[in-house]
């Protein structure tokens, strides 16, 4: 708190990284494990139209082009760049540079719902139950949540206090 912020809006998908070898991307679940099969089809065929990036940046996607909880309608896009870390710094990007990167590579980031410095938790939890509503990429859908993050860069040390989440209830 105190600190500039930017909140976006928590889309129900798969989590994926992309990272560069030098020759194409590879794709890699939340698990960290090479993604495999059917349910990747679309992904594998997107990335083929990427254009190269720094190798030593993973890049953390929401992948939505099957339903999970939430079922998205009439989505434009099926990878939405969540953010981008720099394994050579050990730093999550600054949101500038991640949405760089995101126009660079022509994806989304995820929906922004909010930039700005939020002073406490009252005025926090007020703003992210705000934004309680129709999804920004599928308006027949509800918004699973938000997330809150900082919005300058920061080490992977310090993610668990720059970075929550909050799932709206059904």
């Amino acid at each position: 708190l105190g600190k500039q912020l930017v909140i976006t809006e928590k889309i129900d998908g798969s989590n994926i990284k992309l990272e560069w070898n030098g020759r194409c991307y590879e794709t890699f679940t939340r698990g960290g494990n090479p993604t495999k099969g059917h349910f990747f089809s679309y992904l594998k065929r997107l990335i083929y139209t990427l254009p190269p990036i720094e190798k030593n940046y993973s890049i953390f996607c929401e992948y939505v082009a099957f339903a999970h909880n939430i079922d998205y309608k009439e989505i434009p896009n099926i990878l939405y760049i969540i953010s981008v870390f720099d394994k050579s710094t050990q730093q999550f990007l600054s949101w500038d540079d991640t949405r760089n990167i995101s126009n660079y590579l022509g994806l989304p980031t995820v929906p922004e719902l909010f930039i700005g410095i939020i002073n406490s938790t009252d005025e926090l939890k007020g703003i992210c139950l705000s934004f309680q509503g129709k999804s920004e990429i599928s308006p027949s859908a509800s918004k699973e949540g938000v997330v809150v993050r900082l919005y300058n860069s920061f080490h992977i040390k310090d993610f668990p206090i720059s970075v929550a989440k909050c799932v709206f209830p059904d």
